[in-house]
């Protein structure tokens, strides 16, 4: 649980970090991020209020609010912790906002999941379209070496292994350019089969409160009156005897 000043804090924040991760039909790993979801813990009032455990949780719907909200308590300049009282006060409410706070995971999932399926659709037709390019433009280059290989009657006088070299090679092109469409509908289809059914798996990372520092000092004890300083409160030694008047003698 982390202190806050952020003046945008209602009340106290509880969020969570999870890991999603999207996998290919064929087990290939397409796409890894950190998700985050929370809400507002509010008091219900009743016989739990100031415990924690009369509290409800209102989902924060605005992503970008709740990213600057963590955003300044996990600031490594401004980090700062709880007391224990806050703390326990924190572990009163979790029961109540536990399966909320799932809750708010699993919908921050599925706004992604299809947030990056359009990406993901746009990712496969580029894919497909590169590899029909790249090969269409090595199969290109293979009928132009085919066609400027043509024999002519000058290559009867070229030395026999050298004609063989050639006629080798000529033929080795020949043979590839016939396996091009076969290899491209390969590729095409790996590709269309990989984007084709696509599955999403959440890993829970970690749980924030973030508690505004009004709340934070709630219900602390009051400083001892002698607390402010002086070499009685430094020792902790009791305050001095109080004076009475002094009476005259009859």
């Amino acid at each position: 649980a982390l202190v806050s000043d952020d003046p945008s804090l209602e009340t106290t924040v509880l969020a969570a970090f999870a890991r999603l991760v999207l996998v290919g039909h064929d087990g290939t790993q397409l796409h890894e991020e950190i998700i985050h979801a929370g809400g507002w813990l509010r008091e219900t009032g009743g016989s739990g209020r100031g415990t924690g455990s009369g509290v409800r949780f209102a989902r924060i719907e605005g992503v970008e609010q709740l990213a600057s909200i963590l955003g300044t308590a996990l600031d490594a300049s401004r980090l700062r912790g709880t007391s224990g009282a806050v703390q326990a006060r924190l572990a009163a409410a979790w029961p109540a906002a536990s399966s909320n706070l799932l809750a708010a995971i699993e919908a921050r999932r599925q706004t992604r999941r299809e947030s990056l399926t359009r990406a993901l659709d746009r990712r496969r037709d580029e894919e497909i379209e590169r590899i029909t390019a790249n090969l269409g433009q090595f199969a290109a280059s293979l009928r132009a070496a085919i066609a400027a290989d043509e024999p002519e009657d000058g290559q009867l006088m070229l030395p026999i292994a050298e004609l063989d070299q050639k006629r080798r090679d000529r033929a080795a092109w020949e043979r590839r350019l016939g396996e091009i469409d076969g290899e491209r509908d390969r590729e095409v289809g790996l590709i269309t089969e990989r984007y084709r059914v696509v599955g999403d798996h959440v890993f829970p990372a970690a749980v924030r409160f973030v508690v505004p520092r009004r709340e934070a000092t709630r219900g602390a004890p009051a400083p001892h009156p002698w607390a402010r300083g002086g070499r009685g409160s430094a020792r902790g030694d009791s305050p001095p005897p109080s004076r009475r008047p002094a009476t005259a003698g009859t």
